[in-house]
């Protein structure tokens, strides 16, 4: 039966295949012999070669990788170190009609082989290759033969071959160079573990393989710089050769590299040659219609190339026609990343307007798919701004685009957006982008433009440019510090964000609720409504529960903590704090993109602790911060702690410059913050033995919510002019059950103070104890440290209150017992019931259930802190009593307490 001859290509020039050693030899028929000589830049690769060496006695060993990738050179310095010269014969196929059998016979007669004879393009029967199979058999050792640049696509030859591989007695190892996989049984090979496979993924040179190569070829780039553009090349061998040329004529190099790309120069004609101008019409044009993707994937694919477009392409990457498929993902396809280059310029070139259409499917695909940058970035490659501008309008985007920064992947896309180009969907990006950049100027007069620009025609642009212009004027208002016209504003926003038409798709954008959520809750918290900005963020938070969604949960979390410890809410604050921690943790994210607020909060929940060092670091990790919004409340917070911090360690006068700094910034324009800080100048005041100038302090201190801290203030000053009776009537106020729990320790410490004043030494003990019992939920050990000299003394003196209270030191100590009474012998609360030891391990959510109720949280508190319903923390209670053994919720903290259930 006649055969016809396969389809071949030429091997590629000498930038992947070494010049031959010497004037190639060519025999009567077809076929070039001899081993190629490498050139003097050839750059050794000791990891390849090794593979090589293991391949051991399998009979096939297959290099097939696209043109370019150095694999004639590899097998060349293979062949030459294994000194195995004398038994390798090596056939290169350059013409397109070539004979195999022929040019294979011919290449075997160089290693005294006896053969039968075989001409031109003659039928070969069973017998021929019984003949040759038989002559091989009787050698007297194994025999290689290199076959490059032959694409092996007849089944009858690939049968042929394989009889020879199987019945030559092992005498025969075949190494088989090619662009395309032959069409040889490799599945029953690999059962078999006879073949020896090095693709494209293993000729990809490493970086410190890449770095050899251009330093063979006089280029030397630093680690970075070799990284990215081996990343760029894909460790393409050819790439990197090109790229070493273009490089050694730059003044710097490392700077050159960005300007490596794959659509000019002799890269591009290496590859339109080699690679697309070898394809069949209609795999050409395919190629160029989906070389607009980055990515290509199902759907996709068929969008842009045709229904039968995803089957080509997986046939493709077996052919290596630098199309590869994405790992783990199946169907999705991607281009070496210099020939997607070349495919774009060649398209752009060969028809601007196919371009245009295919970039406009490619966003319209992508658009109706959900995925928006991808959609924005298409519009972007042709010029498209008005459009991609438009689409990011259009799907409610904006505070996508602001609360992912200015590194966030919308960002960067528009980055470049035109000055020139004045349209509301652009000016509506444009203020974002200045806003993300600092630029709040900028931001308020685009937000202003686009309002004067709204389109009169009635549609899903327009509504989409107004409602998004409502909520940037919210954004700004919230930006000029003045609550009143937010909280005016965001009612407006809310009523247009809940109508109708606009209902389900601002449901499908929780940021830009978020972005109105949190302009109301700073509102309300300026204005001095915490318990109404906790509410508010409280309830955002509560819906965000689908991925994604962790950075504007993130935002709210930290607020909250903030808003817990002004509240004096230490439980509270912590959990908020930690489980943001835990959230920012869990997603790898850096100092400067996590919120202030949480490391604020953290830093607060120290100081009260004492733990000055631990204080010092959570407000440095909190300065690091890089929040797009200004927070004041966490900035007024830091302020308190880091003044309280610096005073501990004795620099007064610098705490009251870090006061009287914020004092003139934001914080200073509110009246509750101005009073917080106000305070704190107090207390310091008082730290520096000036008590007439305390009392000066705090006189214009008109907060409602601060009359605690004033009235804290009067008494340490009363007390320190040995007014004992203004101080008691001022006490009430302190110690009242209602009072943030360090006003109350703060407040039980002073009575102790005036009652040892009295010479009243039992009550004072009496006070102390209350104190510490108080204080010992949370381990606050600031208040004592801040407690007048006889009341220090006091607690030192008392072995017994040392010994109930060992979390008061550094390090806790073991109890000590009393000189004729044990420490187990202590007096216990009166209404302590008789409790039955735990008979289950409490979960860790029933913990942080018992933590709340320890802090006297309700149960609707308790909830609203966990965002979880009223009924499971009910459930989570009725677990917690039956597995602790009681009936009460006090007798259950108690019962937690004796069993180190809770800890500080």
């Amino acid at each position: 039966m006649d055969r016809q001859p396969s389809s071949r290509r030429r091997p590629a020039p000498a930038e992947e295949d070494p010049a031959p050693e010497q004037a190639p030899e060519q025999a009567s028929g077809p076929g070039w012999y001899g081993v190629p000589l490498l050139t003097g830049q050839y750059a050794s690769r000791p990891r390849l070669t090794s593979m090589l060496d293991q391949a051991g006695s399998v009979p096939l060993v297959l290099l097939s990788a696209p043109a370019g990738t150095g694999k004639t050179s590899l097998v060349a310095d293979w062949v030459r170190r294994s000194g195995d010269l004398d038994r390798t014969a090596w056939v290169t196929f350059e013409a397109p009609d070539e004979a195999f059998w022929p040019a294979v016979v011919g290449g075997l007669e160089r290693l005294a082989v006896p053969t039968p004879l075989v001409s031109g393009h003659a039928p070969v029967d069973r017998q021929l290759m019984l003949s040759l199979a038989a002559a091989l058999a009787r050698l007297p050792e194994r025999v290689t033969l290199v076959v490059d640049g032959y694409e092996l696509v007849d089944k009858d030859i690939a049968t042929d071959l394989d009889f020879l591989l199987r019945h030559s007695g092992h005498r025969l190892r075949l190494v088989f160079v090619t662009r395309c996989d032959p069409v040889l049984p490799l599945y029953r090979y690999r059962l078999e573990e006879s073949v020896a496979e090095l693709r494209i993924a293993e000729l990809a040179f490493t970086d410190d393989e890449a770095s050899d190569l251009l330093v063979r070829s006089g280029v030397t780039l630093a680690p970075a710089s070799v990284r990215a553009l081996n990343t760029r090349t894909g460790g393409w061998a050819v790439g990197l050769r090109f790229a070493a040329r273009i490089l050694a004529a730059c003044d710097d190099p490392d700077q050159g590299v960005e300007e490596v790309t794959g659509d000019r120069g002799n890269i591009a004609e290496y590859l339109l040659g080699e690679v697309l101008n070898a394809q069949e019409p209609e795999v050409r044009e395919l190629l160029l219609s989906t070389s607009v993707a980055d990515t290509l994937q199902p759907g996709l694919t068929e969008e842009l190339g045709g229904r039968a477009a995803g089957r080509t392409l997986a046939l493709l990457t077996k052919a290596n026609a630098f199309v590869e498929p994405v790992p783990e993902h199946d169907g999705f396809y991607r281009y070496q990343p210099f020939f997607r280059d070349m495919l774009r310029a060649e398209l752009a070139f060969e028809s601007p307007e196919r371009m245009e259409d295919l970039q406009r499917r490619a966003a319209t695909w992508f658009a109706r798919e959900g995925l928006l940058a991808e959609a924005v970035s298409h519009y972007v490659a042709i010029g498209a701004w008005v459009d991609a501008a438009a689409e990011v309008v259009d799907e409610l985007a904006v505070g996508e685009l602001l609360l992912g920064g200015t590194t966030g992947p919308l960002a960067r896309i528009l980055a470049d957006l035109p000055e020139e180009l004045v349209n509301p969907a652009v000016c509506i990006v444009r203020a974002v982008l200045a806003l993300g950049g600092g630029d709040r100027e900028r931001f308020g007069e685009q937000v202003d433009l686009a309002e004067m620009l709204v389109p009169p025609e009635p549609g899903l642009h327009h509504r989409a440019v107004s409602l998004t212009i409502e909520v940037l004027q919210v954004v700004h208002a919230r930006l000029l510090g003045d609550p009143g016209p937010v909280l005016a504003l965001v009612e407006q926003v809310e009523q247009t964000m809940s109508a109708r038409d606009n209902r389900f798709r601002v449901e499908q954008r929780p940021e830009l609720v978020a972005l109105v959520i949190v302009s109301r809750g700073d509102a309300l918290a300026c204005a001095g409504r915490l318990a109404e900005a906790y509410d508010a963020l409280a309830a955002g938070a509560g819906v965000l529960t689908r991925p994604g969604q962790e950075g504007l949960l993130l935002e709210y979390l930290g607020r909250m903590a903030v808003l817990s410890c002004f509240g004096g809410r230490l439980t509270r604050a912590e959990a908020l704090a930690k489980r943001s921690a835990d959230l920012a943790d869990g997603l790898g994210l850096p100092a400067t993109d996590r919120p202030t607020g949480a490391a604020a909060a953290r830093a607060w929940i120290a100081a009260q602790r004492d733990d000055l060092r631990g204080a010092s670091d959570h407000v440095a990790a909190a300065r690091l911060s890089a929040p797009v919004f200004d927070d004041p409340l966490a900035d007024t917070l830091l302020t308190v702690v880091t003044a309280g911090v610096q005073a501990a360690r004795g620099d007064v006068p610098g705490a009251l410059a870090v006061v009287d700094q914020a004092a003139a910034g934001p914080a200073g324009r509110h009246g509750w913050m101005a009073d917080e800080l106000r305070v704190a100048r107090a207390h310091l005041r008082l730290a520096a033995g000036e008590p007439d100038v305390a009392l000066l302090e705090v006189e214009d201190v008109q907060a409602d919510r601060s009359e605690r801290d004033v009235a804290l203030v009067r008494v340490e000053v009363a007390l320190e002019r040995g007014d004992d009776r203004l101080a008691g009537e001022l006490l009430p106020q302190l110690l009242d059950k209602d009072a943030p729990l360090a006003t109350q320790v703060a407040g039980w410490l002073l009575e102790a103070s005036r009652q040892l004043r009295a010479g009243s030494s039992l009550r004072a003990r009496s006070a102390v104890d209350r104190a510490l019992r108080l204080a010992s939920r949370h381990g606050l050990r600031t208040p004592f440290r801040h407690a007048s000299a006889d009341v220090r003394k006091l607690v030192a003196g008392d072995p017994l209150l040392q010994a109930e209270n060992p979390w008061l030191a550094r390090s806790p100590r073991p109890a000590r017992a009393t000189p004729g009474r044990s420490a187990a012998s202590a007096p216990r609360p009166r209404d302590l019931e008789d409790e039955a030891p735990v008979v289950e391990k409490l979960t860790s959510r029933e913990l942080e259930v018992l933590g709340h109720l320890a802090e006297l949280l309700t149960t609707e508190e308790i909830a609203a802190t966990m965002f979880v319903s009223v009924n499971t923390i009910r459930t989570h209670v009725r677990s917690i009593l039956r597995k602790l053994g009681v009936s009460r919720r006090n007798a259950a903290v108690r019962r937690a307490r004796e069993l180190d259930l809770l800890r500080p």
